[in-house]
């Protein structure tokens, strides 16, 4: 598991409720079915994602930023 510092696991779980649903959408339009142990791999994939936006908690406000951020975590996310 990818290591994180504790501010970047605290900004990844203020992130997660924002972002699940519409990861999990983009998810589908391209084909890939979430298993019941999706959350879990949503942390995972976003522990790779967060530390590259310092400003995540604001970004995913920002409908182009938070796209960018969609897409990057969909291109890291284990399914």
């Amino acid at each position: 598991m990818p290591t994180i510092m504790p501010e970047e696991e605290a900004r990844m779980e203020a992130v997660l409720p924002i972002l699940v649903t519409d990861v999990m959408q983009a998810l589908e339009d391209r084909g890939k079915h979430p298993e019941e142990d999706f959350t879990e791999r949503l942390r995972v994939a976003l522990r790779l994602v967060v530390p590259r936006y310092p400003e995540i908690e604001d970004a995913v406000w920002d409908p182009e930023k938070k796209k960018l951020i969609v897409e990057e975590t969909c291109n890291v996310i284990q399914l």
